[in-house]
């Protein structure tokens, strides 16, 4: 982590075992993971470019409530008056692949307060109030102009992004919505990802994959239908039951103890039909599960 104290930056070096080394006015250099802030480059330009995409296809009314961004994923939470559908999410995706695709030129210049104001108006506080008389604005194209202070370096057009996937939404309250992405390597990672899951599946169910859901489906049919005959065998296993137990108090009359070996849901079914029942009958049931139901 880095602070700025007046001209100053401090870096915090945690809990490294080298600081205790360090001597007053000693020199010493500092190497950046590039991979890493790279990746966090490109989520934080991609927290850029959904905002804008998001607001040329929701509407105007959209404004940034808050934002992440490390080297896995990013994400940005934007005013919605209601949940996003995946078909908005698509269009978002498309509409921000469609700019990665024509290389839209990413600019920054610094500005003073009133001169930004002046020529973008007030959405370049985006991320929330900027202090300064000078603004650095980030600029993508026509798209979105945006004081901003993070890490846009090294990247001069939404090319080097690659490729943007949305990989989820959440409402974070109500009137707020979250849309989370991946950009670059990690959004082909995870691509590859879900890729190999759908292959791992079909290769499970020994079908091809464009047949994946056509088969799901008709498991899942088979299961329902199945379900409903289980519910069924249970009702009759429980009525018998039932009809043994009466009849064993009617013989003894007194309260009935039963190990059964059946499941709880089975127990469970007995018990409602002996409270159902006209006779007046105590009864615990146990099954070898150490399930216990009294009625």
């Amino acid at each position: 982590n880095t602070v700025k104290k007046g001209k100053i930056i401090l870096h915090d070096l945690g809990d490294a075992k080298n600081v205790e080394r360090f001597r007053k006015g000693q020199k010493v250099n500092i190497k950046i993971d590039r991979k890493r802030r790279l990746q966090i480059t490109l989520h934080h330009t991609g927290v850029h470019l959904i905002n804008a995409c998001a607001r040329e296809v929701l509407g105007n009314h959209i404004w940034q409530a808050g934002a992440y961004k490390d080297e896995k994923k990013g994400q940005i939470d934007i005013t919605h008056y209601k949940r996003l559908t995946d078909d908005e999410l698509y269009k978002i995706e498309r509409l921000a692949n469609q700019y990665i695709r024509e290389e839209l030129k990413i600019r920054i210049k610094e500005m003073t307060r009133t001169e930004a104001e002046q020529k973008y108006g007030m959405r370049i506080y985006q991320g929330g109030a900027v202090p300064g008389r000078r603004l650095r604005i980030v600029s993508i194209g026509e798209i979105d102009h945006e004081a901003c202070g993070g890490t846009h370096h090294n990247i001069d057009n939404l090319g080097r992004l690659g490729f943007l996937k949305i990989t989820g939404r959440e409402n974070v309250k109500d009137g707020v919505e979250r849309i989370i992405f991946k950009c670059g390597d990690e959004a082909v990672r995870y691509v590859q990802q879900r890729e190999e899951m759908l292959k791992e599946t079909a290769r499970e169910l020994s079908i091809p994959e464009n047949q994946l859901k056509e088969t799901v489906l008709k498991f899942f049919d088979e299961w329902k239908e199945r379900g409903k005959l289980i519910d069924k065998l249970l009702e009759r296993i429980a009525s018998a039951e039932v009809e043994d137990i009466l009849k064993e108090y009617e013989k003894q009359k007194r309260p009935i103890l039963k190990v059964l070996d059946v499941s709880r849901e089975i127990l469970i079914k007995i018990a409602q039909r002996i409270n159902r029942s006209d006779t007046d009958v105590e009864v615990i049931l146990i099954n070898k599960q150490k399930d216990l139901v009294c009625a």
